[in-house]
C-alpha cells in the first residue's frame, strides 16, 4: 500500500512514467534514462526483487550515474 499511496500522491506533470516487467529491467532502464537525461528514478516494493534491482544500481554507482532508488517497505511497530 505504501507504493500505491506514493504513486497517487505525486503530481506527475513533467514526469515520464515507464513500466517494466521486473526490477532488474527497471534498474537498467533508470540507468539508461539517467545517462540520457541526467537523473533516473526507480520505484520498487520490498521483496526478493530488490536483489535484482541492486545489480543495476551497483552498475550505476560504479560508473557514477545518478540513479535514485525508492523502496516501499512494510511499517514497523
Amino acid at each position: 500500500m505504501i507504493i500505491h499511496n506514493f504513486y497517487f500522491d505525486i503530481d506527475f506533470d513533467g514526469i515520464q512514467w515507464g513500466n517494466n516487467c521486473n526490477e532488474l529491467n527497471a534498474s537498467y532502464a533508470a540507468d539508461g534514462y539517467a545517462r540520457m537525461r541526467g537523473i533516473g528514478v526507480l520505484v520498487t516494493t520490498f521483496g526478493v526483487g530488490e536483489l535484482s534491482a541492486l545489480n543495476g544500481i551497483a552498475g550505476s554507482y560504479a560508473e557514477m550515474v545518478s540513479v535514485v532508488h525508492i523502496v516501499g517497505t512494510l511499517p514497523t511497530a
